[in-house]
Parts: structure tokens; sequence; C-alpha cells
């Protein structure tokens, strides 16, 4: 298990209709389950958004993907990069999805994040 805080706190979430929003015209990048929305957020940490609606799974797939998702969040550790506010949106299939697969894929996103996204701080 990694070291140091593993707490996901609010200050880490988007919860707010209008921190989603902003994120409508914001740069996309897919991966087989998922579409990430990301811009800076001018903060010194990054924060998370997950977004999955009705056609996706019931509430107990929702629920779920949702929570495998906010755990890859917070396990992804020093790959995450400062500053960044991220949306996750899940498509078909991501509820049958595993723990490791869905880390997986987190991780396989943040490194095709573009250079600037992944170091807000000096753009």
């Amino acid at each position: 298990m990694p070291a140091g805080d593993q707490r996901f706190e609010k200050r880490m979430r988007l919860r707010k209709r209008p921190q989603f929003l902003s994120l409508s015209r914001a740069p996309r990048l897919r991966t087989q389950h998922f579409l990430f929305l990301w811009q800076p957020n001018g903060l010194t940490v990054s924060r998370l958004g997950i977004t999955v609606t009705r056609k996706i799974a019931p509430a107990v797939g929702r629920n779920r993907i949702k929570r495998l998702l906010r755990e890859a969040f917070r396990r992804a550790g020093e790959a995450l990069p400062k500053g960044l506010d991220l949306v996750a949106v899940a498509q078909r299939g991501s509820p049958l999805l595993s723990q490791a697969q869905v880390e997986a894929e987190f991780r396989q996103a943040l490194q095709r994040l573009p250079a600037a996204a992944r170091n807000p701080a000096q753009a």
C-alpha cells in the first residue's frame, strides 16, 4: 500500500454543477471504458468529478464504478498531476470492470495527458 495520506477529501472533488459545466469544452481523452475531460484549475490539488448516467447501469452499478474511480484517483498518488480538474465519464461496459482494470485505464489516461496538463504550474 502506498505511504502517505490516503484520504479522498472534499477539496479533491468536483461537487457542484458549475464545476462540471466549466469542463464541458475542455480537452478530452478517451480510453476503452471512460472519457476523461481535463483542465488546469490553478489550485495546489487535483480534483476529480465522476459522471455515470442511468444508461450505463442501475444504481448499484453506477455506485460501484464511482467507488472504483475514486479509489483509482486516490491510489494514483505521484502519477497524478497537481492543479488539474479531471472529470471521468463512464461508458458502456465500465461497471463490469475490476478494480485493477479501472486503475490500469486511469493510469493509461494520465500517461496520455499532454505535457502541459501534467505540469500545469509550468504552463
